[in-house]
């Protein structure tokens, strides 16, 4: 379920290719539920193949949700009713995709 941008990525020499997406490689919530860590990974989707790229220079690449930004995205994780039922996990995904393009670490696009 990646996140798949609008405008592309220009990596220039890093990557023949430009990076079409982004997607959620790894997303830790702490023991006291106090922070949530996310990292995210540039790269393309190659027809259903996920093919990772480096990490663009100008991208930050791992955030920490705290405080009020954490509530907010735990209350709203509920899925969606359907049909198709969505997942929990592909809720709790998608809220933080929103989170990350609202707070201006990933840009406009949409989860695909």
């Amino acid at each position: 379920m990646p996140w798949q941008l609008t405008t592309a990525v220009d990596v220039g020499e890093l990557d023949a290719n430009d990076y079409t997406h982004v997607r959620i490689a790894r997303m830790t919530y702490d023991v006291n539920r106090t922070t949530i860590f996310v990292e995210v990974e540039y790269g393309r989707v190659d027809g259903e193949n996920w093919v990772g790229g480096l990490k663009p220079v100008s991208k930050q690449t791992s955030f920490q949700i705290t405080g009020e930004d954490l509530d907010t995205l735990i209350n709203d994780a509920e899925p969606n009713a359907g049909p198709p039922i969505e997942k929990t996990y592909d809720a709790v995904k998608r809220g933080l995709y929103t989170w990350l393009n609202a707070n201006g670490h990933i840009a406009a696009g949409a989860v695909v």
